[in-house]
């Protein structure tokens, strides 16, 4: 938790007392590889403000050494400090830093003009009423192509409907005037009288 005005001063003076001590024995005072070494140089933020600002501060760095390609070994310290940074913010308000993230910026797609929507809609609308009066012409055709065939079938129906049937045998038991030719007779001598012939059907088509 935050330190108060009290806290905060005791923790000075404790910092003032280390750093004097290290001053009057430099052997004591942590090396750069040691964790300790960076909470030295981070004991001094003590708000979440100065810390948060820190931590990214650091994370840029390091951010921009990797982007170089330099050795690990030249920002090693960069990163001891950001760690003991860390480990200093979860001391003071009690939980792990966590980055802000980023907002995603979403693409908002552009707003078509009102005067261009108006015409999309004047162009469907057209475009909608061809295709209905097409299935409409389409729709008559059909109707007229139909009745067409069925006055053609009905005018059919009726043709020869006296010319084929069964017919009653003949028994020659009634006397009738008819006069019967033989077709060895039919000469042109015939032309323009009726004459009644006898014969076999033997193919009909």
């Amino acid at each position: 938790t935050p330190l108060d005005d009290g806290a905060r001063l005791l923790e000075t003076r404790r910092l003032f007392s280390s750093y004097s001590v290290l001053a009057a024995k430099p052997e004591a005072a942590p090396t750069h590889q040691s964790i300790d070494y960076w909470k030295h140089r981070t004991a001094i933020m003590s708000t979440e403000e100065e810390l948060t600002a820190q931590i990214k501060a650091l994370g840029d760095q390091i951010k921009a050494a990797k982007a170089d390609k330099k050795p690990f070994e030249e920002w090693e310290p960069t990163l001891k400090e950001m760690q003991a940074a860390k480990a200093k913010f979860k001391e003071v308000t009690g939980k792990d830093f966590d980055p802000p993230k980023k907002e995603s910026k979403k693409k908002k797609a552009p707003q078509q003009p009102q005067e261009a929507s108006e015409k999309n809609k004047a162009k469907r609308e057209a475009k909608a009423k061809a295709k209905a009066e097409k299935e409409a012409k389409k729709k008559a055709n059909r109707e007229e192509q139909a009745r067409r065939e069925k006055e053609k079938r009905d005018r059919l129906a009726g043709v020869g409907a006296t010319n084929f049937g069964d017919a009653p045998m003949v028994r020659s038991k009634d006397v009738t005037d008819r006069r019967w030719t033989s077709v060895a007779d039919l000469t042109p001598k015939l032309a323009g009288r009726e004459v009644l012939i006898r014969g076999y059907l033997q193919v009909s088509r």
